[in-house]
C-alpha cells in the first residue's frame, strides 16, 4: 500500500491500521468489503480509529464534537434536535428525498428552534411540509399532529390507477370519479369526462375548504376541461 501523507490529514497521524473488513454488500468475489483504517490524536490527547477517508476530514475526536455541540446550544439532547438532526440527515441521504432540500436558513438548529417555538412547536407534533413537493423552509412547513402528517404524503396507493388521488374510473358510466375523505367520511365530488378535470375537482375542494390534504398540483395546468370552471363553483365552502 502508499504510504500515506501526514499533511494530507488534519489530526496527528499517529498509525496506518492497514484494511480491515467493514458493513455493506460483498463484491463480486463473494470476499467482505474493506477500507483502510487509521490511528488519529485528537487535540485533547484522545487516540482514535477511523476510516483514512474519514480521518483526513476530522477535525476533533467523537467525545469532543459532542461537547462541542452541547456549548453551542446546550440542546444536542433534546427532542427538538433530534427532529431537526433527522430532517437534515434525511435530505442528504434518503433517495425518497432526492429533489427535496432543508434550506440555508436551517442548516443552523439554533434558527430552527425558534420558528419551531414561535410556530407552536410541542413535543406531540411532527414537522410536516404543506406541500410535499417542495423543501423544508419556514414558509412550507408546520407542526403538526401525526394523523394529519399521515394525510398529507406524496404516495399514492398501490391500487391508484388514475395517478391522482382522490380519483378513480368508473367503468360502468365510463367516468373519471373525484372523491375525498374528510373526517373519515367520503364525500363525492362528481363525475368527469377525463382523469385530469376529475384531480382539478379534487384539488379546487382541498384548497377552497383550507383543508390539509396533498393535492395534485394540476390547478395551474393550461389546458381546462370543458365544464372545470362552473362545477369549481359547487366547491366553494357555504
Amino acid at each position: 500500500m502508499k504510504e500515506l501523507n501526514k499533511n494530507h490529514f488534519v489530526l496527528e497521524l499517529i498509525k496506518d491500521l492497514g484494511m480491515k473488513p467493514i458493513s455493506g454488500n460483498r463484491t463480486d468475489s463473494g470476499k467482505p468489503r474493506k477500507a483502510r483504517f487509521v490511528l488519529l490524536k485528537c487535540q485533547c490527547g484522545n487516540t482514535f480509529e477511523t476510516r483514512c477517508d474519514i480521518g483526513k476530514k476530522a477535525k476533533s475526536c467523537r467525545t469532543c464534537s459532542t461537547a462541542k455541540a452541547a456549548k453551542t446550544h446546550g440542546e444536542s439532547k433534546s427532542h427538538l434536535y433530534s427532529i431537526w438532526q433527522s430532517m437534515v440527515r434525511r435530505v442528504k441521504s434518503d433517495p425518497n428525498y432526492a429533489e427535496i432540500s432543508c434550506c440555508s436558513e436551517w442548516q443552523k438548529y439554533e434558527n430552527f428552534r425558534d420558528w419551531s417555538l414561535i410556530n407552536g412547536y410541542t413535543k406531540e407534533l411532527e414537522i410536516d411540509r404543506i406541500d410535499n413537493s417542495k423543501d423544508y423552509k419556514p414558509s412550507n412547513c408546520r407542526w403538526v399532529t401525526r394523523q394529519v402528517q399521515g394525510r398529507n404524503t406524496r404516495q399514492l396507493f398501490a391500487h391508484n390507477t388514475s395517478g391522482y388521488r382522490g380519483v378513480c374510473y368508473d367503468k360502468s358510466r365510463d367516468k373519471w370519479v373525484s372523491y375525498i375523505k374528510v373526517n373519515n367520511q367520503k364525500k363525492h365530488l362528481g363525475r368527469f369526462s377525463n382523469k385530469l378535470e376529475a384531480a382539478k375537482a379534487y384539488d379546487t375542494y382541498v384548497v377552497l375548504n383550507n383543508l390539509e390534504h396533498t393535492i395534485n398540483g394540476v390547478l395551474h395546468e393550461s389546458i381546462q376541461p370543458k365544464g372545470t370552471y362552473a362545477y369549481i363553483r359547487t366547491l366553494q365552502p357555504s
